[in-house]
């Protein structure tokens, strides 16, 4: 990942002009208070793109139920990725690469909460 300054990202040396869009992913646990506050965090958008992602699907579902709530007067697309345990961490990796892929092009923001 690089760094945004001014309206440019900074990616291996190289600048290259700041997204409007947003690809948000939140990391979230059993406990989405961590998870409610990296959203809250990540400057969410009109138009953003938001990946909630985790092990518990319940958990997933109530973050969902959050940001819609929260953001209903903005324009956003809010999905909820519940990842197998049984899937290797290269999988789940390729996963979430795919779907930023998906919405690109964009900028992304990575929030990983845990469950404190």
């Amino acid at each position: 990942m690089g760094w945004v300054s001014q309206g440019y990202v900074f990616y291996h040396g190289e600048a290259y002009p700041s997204m409007d869009k947003k690809c948000i992913i939140i990391g979230a646990g059993i406990n989405i208070t961590p998870a409610r506050l990296a959203l809250i965090n990540s400057d969410v958008n009109d138009g953003d793109f938001i990946a909630l992602v985790g092990i518990s699907s319940d958990a997933l579902k109530a973050l969902v139920e959050f940001a819609r709530q929260v953001y209903q007067d903005l324009s956003i697309d809010v999905k909820p990725i519940t990842i197998s345990t049984q899937v290797s961490l290269v999988d789940s990796v390729s996963t979430l690469r795919g779907i930023i892929e998906s919405n690109a092009p964009c900028d992304v923001v990575i929030g990983i909460a845990g469950d404190r």
